[in-house]
């Protein structure tokens, strides 16, 4: 979905992120949720969750549907964070089966290799944790030059961990993609756990009141 140059042999790759705006300051322009105090609430005020650490060019971005809401944030670091809200409702599927229904099969479909899959309790309830890699997934473009100069864009692969949870009838996944792991500093390559569960942790349902 998002300038880094990178030299190789061969090819000058420039990693063109599409959140290209300010350094100091998160960008909101378009934004239905709100964003105050480090936090951004959603336009349904169900939840809200603390900005995860950003570098250069932070954004925050949100998508609204009738029954599926979007967030993610992104900089300039071909990485971003995202949460998704979707009304599964409430029947006896268990939290694995809605997971087969709604994302493993998808994957295969695509042809995603599920590298790791595992279940694990947080502060909301029993969770699912998807770890894979998404072949030209990633949220940049990377934009190489061939010997005869011919120019070609495509993403790079993505590393992405993904939770996933059922609150009553809504699905909550939280995701986090970092793209192109070759072409990265080692302090960015830590386990990606160590990214997704700090912002889990910043993520809050919001009382029927304040709704």
């Amino acid at each position: 979905m998002k300038e880094i140059p990178i030299m190789s042999a061969h090819l000058a790759i420039i990693l063109i992120c599409v959140c290209l705006q300010g350094c100091s300051s998160i960008d909101t322009s378009g934004l239905a949720g709100n964003v105050s105090g480090g936090f951004y609430t959603s336009p349904n005020k169900t939840f809200r969750v603390q900005i995860p650490p950003l570098l250069d060019a932070p954004r925050v971005k949100d998508y609204v549907t009738a029954d599926q809401l979007g967030v993610l944030f992104a900089d300039a670091f071909c990485r971003q964070y995202v949460i998704w809200e979707q009304q599964v409702g409430l029947d006896n599927r268990s939290l694995d089966q809605l997971v087969e229904k709604i994302y493993i099969e998808r994957m295969k479909a695509d042809g995603i290799l599920l590298k790791d899959r595992k279940s694990f309790k947080t502060g909301l309830g029993p969770a699912i944790a998807l770890r894979y890699r998404h072949k030209q997934g990633a949220p940049c473009v990377a934009r190489s030059y061939s010997a005869s100069g011919q120019r070609v864009e495509t993403p790079p692969d993505a590393e992405v961990l993904m939770y996933i949870l059922n609150k009553n009838g809504v699905l909550y996944t939280f995701m986090y993609e970092l793209g192109d792991l070759n072409n990265f500093e080692p302090w960015q390559l830590a386990p990606l756990d160590n990214k997704l569960a700090p912002f889990l942790a910043g993520f809050e349902l919001l009382p029927q009141e304040m709704r």
